[in-house]
């Protein structure tokens, strides 16, 4: 049923799995957890929740080392990084070099 995780934890989430280990073995209250970690109630109980169904893969976000949907191509990416870099487009500030890219 646990996925293993294949990704380094960051210290905000191993933080946190101390946290909510702590809760669920009655060494905290919600309250304290909530407060220790700066979420509300609610968010503790998720949280909770789900440490309790699924083990340490709740507390990391489901895209974590996925690139974003909307992320350009590496081609693209090169391009523009070239074009930017030429001497056309060198001394063009990025604000101005978007809008000449837009046309």
């Amino acid at each position: 049923m646990n996925k293993k995780v294949y990704y380094q934890m960051s210290q905000k989430q191993l933080g946190r799995y101390v946290t909510i280990s702590k809760l669920i073995e009655s060494k905290l209250t919600v309250k304290q957890a909530a407060i220790s970690l700066g979420l509300s109630t609610r968010q503790i109980l998720r949280l909770q929740k789900g440490v309790k169904t699924s083990g340490v893969n709740a507390l990391v976000h489901k895209n974590s080392g996925r690139r974003p949907h909307h992320a350009l191509g590496e081609f693209l990416r090169e391009k523009i990084i070239a074009l930017k870099k030429s001497p056309t487009y060198v001394n063009a500030n990025f604000c101005h070099f978007q809008k000449l890219l837009a046309e």
